[in-house]
């Protein structure tokens, strides 16, 4: 499959690549940045991997004027996006079908920058992975033939499943083929989950009225935007505008779980990425959640998870340690014929 993405307004090429046709490249893991940097237009950094059957853009824009790219490829394609920071409709994904040929996109000036993650899969793969579930593919010819800048109106806002699947991969720390075969798992994942989803929503849409619909999504954004001091049920509905019966039953229904069970998946998956990034101390993490102390936050994500916090951070100092021996032991085997390092370059292996 060849893919050309150009920025029309002065013929800069984004990218240019054929993949997916060589089996080999199944076992491949390919990576690259492209950096644009314009006085005038702004600036896009788009980080590419190719792993697998799959092609992920992890993407940063920050445009000072609209911009018009020019999307080709050979193929017909599915592109699933993730909508992370910076646009009305943050936290947000979609699912569409590229058709083979040319296509044409403005994307807007961004008053602050905006990030998304998208993720390219050859149409052939796409139907064999999901091949099984029996689908009628509704969600996704409904947008085949429009202008992907057009695309966020069929967007449903991410779970807290989908949530830790895409900073996942954005925060991915291994190399090689190790890499390449977490990526595809993970990929594999969200599309699971996210065809999962839009499947249920187009179920529901059947059953539920749609202002009653468009109630539960509204309530939901304000369970992720106050997941620190959340409003009680009967404070909810009545920003949604229903009542609180209305809104245990259809919540439910819609997402697949209880308002307190999806503000308690936000909270631990959000705790989860603190804890791995080990910036943050328990009682840090549980204060910033708001949780009274952190035993209270401790027996909560024990629950969830089926281990206690503390693992993740014995196992993020073992790994510390661990390198911190090896350099030492670099550092002694190594020193006498290495006198003309400082200590400093030598930490620094």
């Amino acid at each position: 499959m060849q893919l050309k993405t150009t920025i029309k307004d002065i013929d800069y090429k984004l990218c240019d690549q054929t993949f997916f046709g060589e089996k080999k490249q199944a076992y491949d893991l390919i990576e690259d940045i492209i950096t644009f940097n314009h006085s005038e237009y702004g600036s896009i950094k788009d980080s590419q991997t190719l792993a697998g059957s799959f092609f992920i853009n992890f993407i940063e824009v920050d445009l000072l004027q609209p911009i018009k790219i020019e999307y080709f490829t050979d193929e017909p394609v599915i592109q699933m996006s993730f909508f992370m920071k910076g646009c009305s409709n943050m936290m947000h994904h979609q699912i569409h079908c590229l058709p083979a040929g040319t296509k044409l996109a403005k994307l807007p000036s961004t008053p602050t920058a905006l990030e998304y993650l998208s993720i390219l899969i050859p149409q052939d793969i796409y139907i064999r992975l999901i091949d099984s579930l029996d689908l009628d593919y509704e969600f996704i010819s409904s947008c085949s033939n429009e202008n992907p800048a057009k695309q966020v109106k069929y967007s449903e806002m991410m779970t807290p499943e989908i949530l830790a699947a895409v900073r996942d991969i954005g925060s991915c720390e291994r190399t090689g083929h190790f890499r390449r075969m977490y990526m595809e798992t993970k990929v594999s994942e969200l599309l699971l989950l996210q065809v999962e989803q839009l499947t249920q929503t187009q179920k529901v849409m059947h059953t539920i009225p749609k202002i009653d619909i468009e109630r539960m999504h509204h309530a939901r954004e304000l369970v992720t935007q106050n997941i620190i001091a959340p409003c009680s049920l009967i404070d909810l509905a009545r920003k949604v505008g229903t009542n609180e019966f209305k809104l245990k039953k259809y919540f439910k229904e819609i997402f697949g779980t209880t308002v307190f069970g999806y503000l308690n998946e936000l909270k631990m998956n959000e705790a989860r990425q603190k804890l791995l990034k080990g910036e943050q101390n328990i009682y840090q993490i549980a204060e910033s959640l708001g949780y009274k102390s952190p035993n209270h936050f401790s027996t909560a994500f024990r629950k969830y998870f089926g281990y206690p916090p503390s693992q993740i951070k014995n196992q993020n100092n073992y790994i510390g340690s661990s390198l911190m021996k090896v350099k030492e032991i670099v550092i002694s085997m190594f020193c006498p014929f290495l006198t003309e390092l400082s200590a400093l370059d030598l930490l620094m292996i």
